[in-house]
């Protein structure tokens, strides 16, 4: 019995003990079951969002920032992820984040501090011109989301999208053609919340890219014919002059004219009176009638800004409007199509073409494209190429995957990126297309001004050095290469996406 006895006590004392230990361990094993394993980014923001990623995030109560600030709105994502605003009042001294749970504070191993933007200076220094790259060096830019150049009116918002680099201590755009001139543009630079830092100024000139220019037809109104009647009017919004210079000529297609026609270009504005005093009411002469058309000129600054503050109103009687055109002069960036195309030689590495190669081409495998949208075509010399016949304008692939193995390309830095293209004569707005190269799985960014406003109706071939983006050994092999981008109008051929030596 006293045996029995023994036993009994033995198994209640190491029961005990079990329990005891036991319930130990699970308290240090919920202490360790809350970790964080990174935070991004590690310079934040009033309003920024923070990312936390580790274990038993969802057991956190409070997120301490260094400072000893906490964060005011926390999302769980799970137990493994945390997004958190931003607090005010973080220490721009580095520290590390701090996690509050039932079972103690849990810290972060990266630091992190209050981001303090600052320019430190311009490449280049004083003065850049229009369709150049303008690199602004400073601090703290990772989290910036666009630059603004000039103020008011003449302001122009370069989104991150479309920068060429940004980096925490660069960032790289190419400024446009409709970016504000003078002697000194203020830029700053937008993070989030809407928080506006000043990057002081610089001196911005009309710049020419190292091109020419070319005579186009601009189509502003090409919908259903219009009868003018007696006095009726068609209107034209003032997007359609964002092109349009001092003596540039627009010019009214016309038909179906009756008795004594007469023609008005007028501004939408107040009592509607003409362009000019001689634009008000004019006679349609029977030159005008023989020719399909009469044209006015943009004869003053005076004539151009009321076209791009309000547009224009075409009106008067006994006639009808068939079409509206601009023509105008265009600047062909050289450095983005000359005026014939680079041969294909034997360094060429073809990317993606629309004839057979082996077993495959990008003709059939086009399943990313809109196929309503895309044709191709066998020109006279038995050469296929795509053709655009309707607009993109939300996010589109044009070229993708043709699945030919191109192997592997040493020191890639060391070849420019080319594509075949050609404008149909009057087509317009591809400058303001917002394009990517995809290569090998790389997406390489140009943004807008990747393709010419105009071709003049001719083949031309576009470069890009490559080592803009990629460097070293480029394994290829059968992997995505295409174009991808948004906002492409109707009227573009395409061939021979490739890389060649420079």
């Amino acid at each position: 019995m006293k045996l029995i006895n023994k036993i009994i006590l033995f198994a209640t004392l190491f029961f005990l003990l079990s329990v005891t230990f036991s319930c130990k361990d699970e308290q240090e094993s919920s202490v360790a079951t809350t970790s964080i394993a990174t935070i991004y980014p590690t310079q934040v923001m009033e309003g920024s969002i923070l990312q936390i990623t580790g274990a038993g995030l969802d057991r956190a109560l409070r997120v301490v920032f260094p400072g000893g600030v906490s964060a005011e709105y926390v999302e769980s994502k799970g137990n493994q992820m945390l997004l958190v605003k931003v607090p005010s009042g973080v220490s721009s001294d580095e520290g590390a984040l701090v996690l509050v749970t039932p079972s103690g504070e849990v810290s972060s191993r990266q630091t992190l501090r209050k981001a303090a933007p600052e320019l430190n200076y311009f490449i280049p220094a004083e003065e850049v011109e229009t369709y150049k790259e303008l690199s602004i060096i400073g601090t703290d830019f990772l989290l910036a989301q666009a630059l603004c150049i000039g103020d008011g009116d003449k302001q122009i918002v370069i989104e991150a999208m479309d920068f060429q680099r940004k980096s925490n201590t660069e960032i790289k755009v190419k400024l446009p053609a409709n970016t504000p001139l003078g002697d000194a543009v203020s830029i700053s630079a937008l993070f989030p919340n809407n928080s506006s830092v000043s990057l002081g100024s610089i001196a911005i000139v009309q710049g020419e890219g190292g091109g020419h220019w070319v005579e186009s037809e601009q189509v502003i109104y090409d919908g259903e014919p219009k009868d003018i009647g007696s006095w009726d009017n068609l209107m034209i919004p003032k997007e359609r002059f964002a092109n349009a210079k001092e003596n540039d000529v627009i010019r009214v297609y016309i038909d179906q004219t009756g008795d004594s026609p007469q023609g008005a270009l007028k501004s939408p504005t107040g009592n509607w009176d003409g362009l000019t005093d001689e634009l008000g009411c004019f006679e349609i002469t029977s030159n005008n009638i023989a020719a399909g058309y009469y044209d006015c000129v943009i004869s003053t600054s005076q004539v151009l800004e009321k076209l791009l503050s309000y547009g224009v109103v075409v009106s008067g009687q006994n006639y009808t409007v068939t079409k509206v055109s601009l023509f105008t002069s265009l600047w062909v960036d050289d450095n983005a199509g000359g005026e014939s195309t680079d041969p294909i030689t034997e360094h060429t590495i073809m990317l993606n073409d629309f004839e057979p190669s082996g077993d495959h081409n990008s003709g059939w495998d086009h399943s990313w494209t809109d196929s309503e949208a895309t044709q191709f075509i066998v020109d006279d010399k038995g050469n296929t190429y795509m053709y655009l016949a309707s607009d993109l304008s939300g996010d589109s692939w044009v070229i993708n995957c043709n699945h030919v193995d191109r192997g592997t390309v040493n020191n890639i830095e060391n070849y420019e990126i080319k594509l075949d293209i050609k404008i149909d004569e009057g087509a317009s707005g591809f400058s303001s297309a917002a394009m990517q190269f995809v290569i090998a799985d790389n997406w390489c960014w140009v943004g807008e001004n990747f393709f010419p406003e105009s071709t003049n109706g001719e083949w031309v071939t576009i470069r890009f050095d490559a080592a803009n983006w990629l460097s070293g050994e480029l394994a290829i092999g059968q992997i995505t290469c295409g174009l991808f981008g948004k906002g492409i109008p109707a009227g573009i051929s395409i061939d021979n996406f490739r890389l060649d030596p420079k």
